[in-house]
């Protein structure tokens, strides 16, 4: 018979059979087997900063009564959300030696103790450990190593990271032009405030995420500019990972610039934060991107063709993260530098004669530099809009959209969205 225990709400519970306590410790974010003298028990927890407390020396002698840290070894097996770690404990050493094979050398900490060497540890993941045997350059390839092989990463990797989400938000501003094309009277054309709300659920891998979304944006027009307007945006989001949360936010300064009526160019520059102390990470981004859109009604191509707009709105953009940053208790340095490359098309039109629009649109996204969970992925999806009017032209006043993201197999989310223009 097998121990599983599992931190963070979790029960101690007997179960019979390997696979059915591998299936129990998979839906924690950092799940361990820990073999000690022929016995196995699996734990488990959502918290980077607990993974610790898995192996001291209460929790052994709970799961392994007698367990003697002055005399008594043990090895582990941990998934560290993705990426698989193994930890050896040398009693007569006193030594704890974690090696993550193909991202680092074995170190090894020598704090005398087990409970010394798991506060060592502690520190490790937090980016706040140095020594020979332990170095902390270890930890930032740990980051890279979540970024390209974790589903679940905050900073960078997946759709829900900060790191799209930069660029999500820029892509979105620049695909809303052309609006008040240079001729366009600004007395009846003012300033436009955008406000958004969006949820979205993931299956990654073989977690659940939850994301909530705000954005904020204003978009300045000037009179004595009729073909430029300044562009402010602050989205902010939290994601909910197996009830461990991450807070994420940006900042983004541009302008879009119409050459014609049916053409806007809008370049962005973005700074942007996330972290989470239960998920481990932390990390500050800047990103510069530009974005291009066109449009063209059918019916200008053939008075035979409806009068349905045809829409490409593409982009291609620059993240890096920025270094020597600490947010709380983390000093994590991400070292990633990665070009996007997004391209996406639409059809939208009005229902009969009302206000009311229907949108059609897809685009898929390409990172290319360091390595990521999803390298590639689509986007589709429909929106319902309500149209307002300004100087002639029509914008979305207000949008319901529905949309998919993913790979269709690795990384699937759902989404929706309400975004209004004022």
């Amino acid at each position: 018979m097998r121990k599983v225990r599992g931190w963070g709400g979790g029960a101690l519970v007997a179960l019979t059979g390997l696979g059915l306590c591998g299936s129990a410790a998979a839906e924690k974010l950092f799940s361990s087997t820990v073999d000690f003298g022929g016995d196995g028990a699996i734990e488990g927890t959502n918290s980077l900063l607990h993974v610790p407390d898995l192996y001291d020396s209460a929790t052994l002698d709970e799961l392994f009564p007698g367990f003697d840290p002055s005399s008594d070894d043990f090895t582990a097996n941990i998934n560290l959300r993705g990426v698989p770690a193994e930890l050896n404990f040398t009693a007569a050493g006193q030594t704890l030696e974690v090696q993550i094979p193909g991202v680092i050398d074995p170190i090894t900490f020598e704090e005398g103790s087990l409970d010394a060497n798991l506060d060592a540890l502690e520190d490790w993941f937090k980016g706040d450990w140095d020594s020979a045997t332990a170095p902390q350059g270890g930890v930032d390839e740990l980051l890279r190593a979540w970024v390209a092989q974790s589903p679940v990463e905050p900073v960078a990797g997946n759709p829900n990271s900060l790191m799209t989400r930069m660029t999500n938000a820029d892509f979105q501003l620049g695909g809303e032009g052309p609006f008040l094309h240079g001729g366009a009277p600004l007395a009846s054309a003012p300033g436009q405030m955008g406000i958004g709300l969006g949820y979205s659920y993931a299956k990654a891998g073989p977690w659940d995420v939850n994301a909530y979304e705000f954005n904020l944006d204003h978009r300045f027009n000037f009179r004595r500019l009729p073909w430029m307007s300044v562009l402010v945006s602050l989205p902010i989001a939290g994601t909910e990972t197996q009830g461990s949360w991450t807070g994420m936010g940006s900042l983004g300064l541009g302008a879009q610039f119409r050459p014609t009526r049916r053409w806007a160019l809008t370049p962005m520059v973005r700074v942007g934060a996330a972290g989470s102390v239960t998920v481990g990470a932390a990390a500050m981004l800047l990103s510069t991107t530009l974005t291009s859109h066109t449009s063209i009604s059918l019916r200008e191509i053939s008075s035979a063709l409806p009068d349905v707009q045809l829409g490409f709105t593409n982009q291609a953009g620059y993240a890096q993260s920025i270094e020597d940053i600490t947010i709380g208790d983390f000093k994590l340095d991400y070292g990633l530098k990665n070009g996007i490359l997004r391209n996406g098309g639409y059809f939208a039109g009005r229902i009969g004669t009302s206000s009311l629009g229907w949108k059609l649109f897809g685009n898929q996204s390409h990172w290319l530099g360091d390595d990521q969970y999803l390298d590639s992925y689509a986007n589709l999806g429909a929106e319902v809009q309500w149209l307002g009017e300004v100087a002639g032209q029509s914008f979305q006043r207000l949008t319901l959209s529905l949309s998919y993201v993913g790979d269709f197999g690795n990384w699937d989310a759902l989404s929706v969205g309400l975004r209004g223009r004022f």
